[in-house]
């Protein structure tokens, strides 16, 4: 199904093709061999409940606005006192990502989002520059464990994270 061309297929046929690979991936990384396979727990898609699941999902993003363009873009074209962002920068320090960033850019982005009308919370890892970055900024340090590791020795590890907000 990874392999099918998506200018092949309708809206609908895509949307069911892509939802299907997030489910069935490991942890939604449709990237490489990430299909896991577990004992403890049910399949996280389970076709006979699927109309149902996508009625959920349907009825969950109703009302959701989701862009991929660049922050400030989106930023700039919905920021209303009204306006709630989630951000989910790459992480600091660590090259992994498609578009990186290094200190500047996570230095513009304190700057833009010190303008904000809307309310934003921001996840990022913990590490003591971004800290120092963000500081103007409410910061709640929290403790999770990571499932989608590279190496498999490290999955299951506890790491700190940062929630990051305006109000």
């Amino acid at each position: 199904m990874k392999l099918t061309d998506d200018e092949t297929l309708t809206d609908i046929h895509r949307a069911v093709k892509w939802l299907y690979l997030l489910k069935t991936a490991f942890g939604g990384k449709l990237a490489g061999s990430t299909f896991g396979y577990g004992t403890t727990r049910a399949a996280s898609l389970n076709l006979v409940d699927l109309e149902t699941a996508i009625l959920n999902i349907h009825w969950r993003l109703a009302r959701v606005t989701i862009e991929n363009r660049p922050y400030q873009d989106v930023l700039k074209r919905y920021d209303r006192p009204h306006t709630f962002f989630y951000l989910d920068p790459p992480y600091y320090g660590i090259k992994a990502y498609r578009f990186n960033f290094d200190e500047a850019d996570f230095e513009a982005l304190a700057g833009t989002l010190k303008g904000l009308k809307g309310k934003f919370l921001m996840s990022l890892n913990d590490h003591k520059e971004a800290r120092r970055i963000f500081a103007r900024f409410t910061i709640a340090p929290v403790r999770l464990r990571y499932s989608c590791m590279r190496d498999p020795g490290s999955r299951g590890a506890v790491r700190g994270e940062l929630l990051i907000r305006n109000y």
